[in-house]
């Protein structure tokens, strides 16, 4: 059933996570495959292909396109060089369901003629579904696959300080050399005996349930606590591992293809509490975002500490550190999020320490 006439059209109050805007761009990714072919059609439409990376993969290239035709109110003069384009013209019927004012898009609702009515809505309405919050929590399969592909560099930190173990998480990064692991300085150097490195630290990869539930055999890798470097400044820090991962093991690049921003979903890969492996995917929109920290409302816990966050497209914009509270007025209680630091801070530091190029 289409949506009730009084809604605004996903074209008009375009987000990017909406499914109609998803499929759309499923759609022109298929269709403009070539890389070559979409500038053409984005500069006929009046776009600023400088503004966007048209290197990357097209379902990435399409997804910056629509956002700048959106807020240049250049959607549909777009969609509209699409159906002129012939070459194209297996994609123009589904399209234009999207476009259209009511754009076929759901099964017909309860109380439709030969479907058993149920409790609920006003069938007549048309409104049958309903996004339940703020920001919509659909996720594109598509992402989840992403998860898949970088989950392998992350890693269950044992530490040993002062007689103790604690827990932490961290991942593999891009790097030259033997293989490099990030996590915060706060789980490197024991804060307890003068800031100095750790006496011991182990990855464990692959510390995770598989699809039946049952656990994977981790693979234990030490790592050379003699290597240790940080920041407290930026509550980052590196360790060399003391042996070989094989070449499968994903290296995490630390180059975001843009600056997260209000309200984008971010993604933590974790070991919370020590436990095998988790993810934060539901309410997980940025709060607040300036030059130093990204803080989101994704969930983490004791252990998470030193996690990458990732945006809508798995690569890693933030490091995980802390929670942090944040002071009403009004007589309200206080809010609490979690908060990271910018891929970009801790970055610069790498650099400068010699452990990444510039």
């Amino acid at each position: 059933m289409s949506p009730p006439a009084s809604a605004a059209h996903f074209l008009d109050d375009f987000n990017y996570i909406h499914p109609e805007a998803v499929e759309l761009r499923g759609l022109l990714a298929k269709a403009y495959s070539r890389k070559q072919d979409i500038p053409v059609i984005l500069e006929r439409a009046g776009l600023d292909t400088g503004y966007i990376d048209l290197e990357q993969a097209p379902i990435y290239v399409w997804q910056d396109a629509l956002r700048q035709a959106s807020d240049a109110l250049l959607l549909r003069p777009l969609l509209d060089l699409v159906l002129a384009d012939r070459d194209r013209k297996k994609y123009h019927d589904r399209i234009k369901e999207l476009m259209a004012p009511a754009p076929v898009v759901e099964a017909p609702a309860a109380g439709a003629p030969g479907v058993p009515s149920l409790a609920g809505p006003d069938p007549d309405s048309g409104d049958v579904e309903r996004i339940l919050g703020g920001a919509s929590s659909l996720i594109d399969m598509g992402q989840l696959a992403g998860a898949f592909r970088v989950s392998p560099a992350v890693a269950r930190l044992e530490v040993q300080a002062g007689g103790q173990r604690f827990y932490g998480t961290g991942f593999l990064l891009d790097a030259p050399g033997e293989p490099l692991l990030l996590t915060n300085h706060h789980v490197l150097f024991d804060l307890g005996a003068g800031g100095r490195p750790v006496s011991r630290v182990d990855a464990w990869f692959s510390y995770e349930t598989g699809p039946d539930g049952a656990p994977r055999q981790p693979r234990v890798v030490p790592g050379d606590p003699p290597t240790i470097v940080g920041s407290a400044e930026h509550d980052w820090a590196a360790v060399r591992l003391a042996s070989p991962l094989p070449e499968d093991y994903p290296r995490l690049a630390l180059r975001p293809s843009r600056p997260l921003s209000e309200n984008d979903p971010v993604f933590i890969i974790q070991h919370p509490r020590g436990l095998v492996k988790h993810i934060g995917l539901t309410r997980n929109q940025v709060q607040y975002v300036d030059d130093s920290v990204v803080q989101y409302l994704t969930d983490t816990d004791g252990g998470s500490s030193g996690s990458p966050v990732f945006n809508d497209r798995w690569e890693v914009a933030a490091l995980h550190h802390r929670w942090v509270e944040i002071p009403q007025q009004n007589g309200r209680p206080p809010a609490y999020r979690n908060q990271g630091i910018r891929i970009e801070r801790v970055r610069e530091g790498l650099v400068q320490a010699g452990l990444l190029p510039a």
